[in-house]
């Protein structure tokens, strides 16, 4: 008999963002294998999206987006109307302690509600959430997101030198990536201070959150190229560069493995990266890729990372694509259920 299984995510959004795609990857890689109901995060509180569930009969709700006290208070009252097995993923979660915004302090303050709510299983990705989970009584255990590797690829020079003339970017010159929200806690404003007069440095704002306009004031006036627009085949942008930085150094402001990290690695870009989250439980520094524990070790390794000719970082996320991300949920979902 096929197990049934309730994915709770954003499935009908652009996945120009993490915990989006995430979702709509997880209903494309199980839903030959599972009878697969999704129910938009946004809308799962509503009574005819409770109602569906309960008459669904799930083995197993998964919500995806993230922990926080809400969502396990809701998946605590599905899960009780249902005998359904409870699981989350922790992408990024929503108890930290962030001043001035009401959904993180509020998680925050009633974090010792999670033993009482918590799930019957959680997937984590970060040392980080597993240890604050596992604090509280949580069962944990890692599940790392995946990468589109058909689509992000490596490209020839002369395919190279089409996207730049294409999306209007410099040719023959060094380019420097990076793509994410424009946000200052993402560290982004120190961008043009890891890099140096040899490349030129791209940044592509993401759409899905709001932008911070004096941040992309201070990338523009550092001469950074910046683009704030969705673009739908970004692996081309990718693919004109030379070069992906990732300075983040906050939990609070990314996703605890960076898609946009394993999707140059999949490009088999060099990728300079700040140790954030998961990314050194999921690889060893070398071939193409450097760590720095702050931006200015970053900037110290710039130079290094700037001169490799020869990257190898698409084989080492070969491991992470989403095919393979689907089977190790698959294999969560029928031990569980």
């Amino acid at each position: 008999m096929t197990s049934r299984i309730c994915l709770v995510g954003e499935f009908e959004k652009d996945p120009d963002e993490a915990m989006r795609k995430t979702a709509q990857e997880y209903v494309a890689q199980l839903q030959s294998e599972f009878d697969v109901l999704p129910i938009n995060a946004s809308e799962c509180f509503r009574p005819s999206n409770v109602r569906s569930i309960v008459a669904f009969d799930p083995d197993a709700i998964h919500f995806i987006p993230g922990p926080s006290i809400y969502s396990f208070a809701y998946t605590k009252f599905v899960g009780s109307l249902t005998d359904a097995t409870v699981i989350h993923s922790a992408p990024h979660h929503g108890f930290h302690d962030l001043d001035g915004d009401i959904y993180y302090q509020s998680s925050h303050r009633l974090r010792k509600l999670i033993p009482a709510l918590q799930p019957d299983k959680l997937l984590v990705q970060s040392p980080e959430s597993k240890q604050f989970f596992e604090k509280h009584g949580v069962d944990c255990e890692y599940l790392f997101s995946g990468v589109s590797l058909d689509t992000h690829k490596p490209v020839s020079t002369d395919r190279k030198t089409e996207l730049q003339e294409k999306y209007n970017l410099p040719v023959d010159e060094h380019l420097t990536l990076h793509v994410g929200s424009l946000k200052e806690w993402r560290n982004i404003p120190v961008l043009p201070d890891v890099i140096d007069e040899s490349t030129q440095l791209v940044v592509v704002g993401s759409t899905a959150t709001q932008e911070e306009k004096a941040v992309q004031r201070q990338l523009e006036a550092a001469g950074a190229i910046v683009i704030h627009e969705y673009i739908e085949n970004i692996e081309e942008i990718y693919s004109a560069a030379d070069l992906y930085v990732f300075p983040t150094q906050e939990q609070v402001a990314c996703c605890d493995v960076p898609l946009t990290v394993l999707e140059a690695m999949a490009t088999n870009l060099p990728v300079l990266t700040t140790t954030f989250g998961g990314l050194p439980v999921m690889f060893d520094e070398g071939d193409g890729l450097f760590f720095g524990d702050d931006p200015d070790q970053l900037s110290t390794k710039f130079d290094e990372a700037r001169r490799v000719e020869e990257p190898n970082t698409r084989e080492m996320v070969d491991p992470y694509s989403w095919s393979q991300a689907g089977e190790a949920l698959a294999t969560v979902y029928s031990r569980l259920s």
